[in-house]
């Protein structure tokens, strides 16, 4: 939550601290993994990355929106 918030927050290390950031995906099962990585094994021809903010994996892969992407 403190680099979530320095990301936000601090101007001058912004960059630095979102590279610390990790993301639960899809694909990635009880794994976290950053953003480059996920942009690594993008598809080919992937253009857009979808994301839902949810209090757990459970309550996100529950919502309607995430089924319409499958």
């Amino acid at each position: 939550t403190n680099i979530k918030r320095g990301v936000i927050e601090d101007s001058a290390n912004c960059t630095r601290l979102a590279k610390l950031l990790r993301y639960a995906t899809s694909l990635s099962g009880d794994k976290q993994i950053s953003l480059s990585q996920y942009v690594k094994r993008m598809k080919l021809k992937q253009e857009h990355i979808y994301f839902i903010a949810a209090m757990s994996i459970d309550e996100a892969q529950k919502s309607p929106f995430v089924e319409r992407t499958q």
